[in-house]
């Protein structure tokens, strides 16, 4: 009998199991490279993101239904990714599951340098982002 935490033994066993780890990685980098740069954009009012006349407490609960809206968009969308791995295979899923990620972490970071930043812009990238 094995025990319950024991890896698996064989080659394709392990490369099964990188399979699904490392897209989750990826995700989990991708979040904590995002959050830190939101956060000062919204906190500090010499970034000149939000006008000066929010205060503290605004800018704080902005950022907070920002990061909500990524939370509750992978929420929702995960019982659809895992219907929709079931229907279409988990391999096919996980590698579009990343393409369209990195497709809105590049417009993210082309938002960011290059477009006009506005707010209401900010708020339907990121919850787009928490949807794969």
């Amino acid at each position: 009998m094995t025990s319950p935490n024991a890896l698996p033994a064989s080659s394709t066993d392990r490369l099964r199991l990188f399979t699904i780890i490392f897209p989750v990685f990826l995700d989990l980098v991708g979040v904590g490279i995002a959050n830190p740069i939101i956060a000062p954009l919204l906190l500090r009012p010499e970034s000149n993101f939000l006008s000066a006349s929010y205060f503290e407490n605004q800018r704080t609960l902005l950022l907070g239904v920002l990061i909500a809206g990524f939370s509750v968009a992978g929420f929702f969308s995960g019982p659809l990714l895992g219907a929709l791995s079931d229907r279409h295979g988990r391999k096919k899923v996980l590698l579009a599951s990343l393409v369209l990620t990195l497709a809105g972490y590049l417009v993210f970071a082309l938002w960011l340098f290059l477009l006009s930043r506005e707010s209401w812009q900010l708020y339907l990238m990121v919850p787009f982002m928490g949807l794969f």
